[in-house]
């Protein structure tokens, strides 16, 4: 495996897929680096459409790189939503446990809500909703 495919793909691919998913990318002409820069910036990939106009897909392999590229950067982006979670929960599951040891517990502000960790990150209600 390359270094600079394992660069690009390392933080969101399991190693036994990196050598799949470069390979459908090298058939289209997508370099690592290409995957790369658009993983530091999706902006600029997602937005190329209408900022660069026809033919925009040409300096992405094209438009089935394009696409494979566009299918890489919503896998990575949801690898970085589910360690966003799991962050957080880990985060909360500390603050319950700190308020949970402080001998004053009793007198925690009224509607604070401490979430079970096990809980599923899509089961939280959002802060300042009811």
């Amino acid at each position: 495996m390359n270094a600079q495919w394992q660069r690009a793909l390392g933080a969101h691919r399991g190693t036994h897929e990196i050598s799949d998913v470069t390979a459908r990318l090298r058939a289209h002409g997508v370099t690592a680096d290409t995957v790369l820069a658009v993983l530091s910036d999706p902006n600029r990939f997602l937005n190329a459409f209408e900022h660069d106009g026809p033919g925009w897909t040409h300096r992405y392999g094209g438009p089935v790189g394009a696409a494979l590229i566009a299918s890489e950067l919503a896998h990575y982006l949801r690898s970085r939503q589910r360690a966003a979670e799991r962050l957080r929960l880990d985060l909360i599951a500390e603050m319950a446990s700190s308020v949970a040891q402080r001998p004053d517990r009793r007198r925690a502000r009224p509607g604070l809500h401490l979430v079970d960790p096990r809980t599923d990150p899509d089961e939280i209600p959002l802060s300042g909703s009811t």
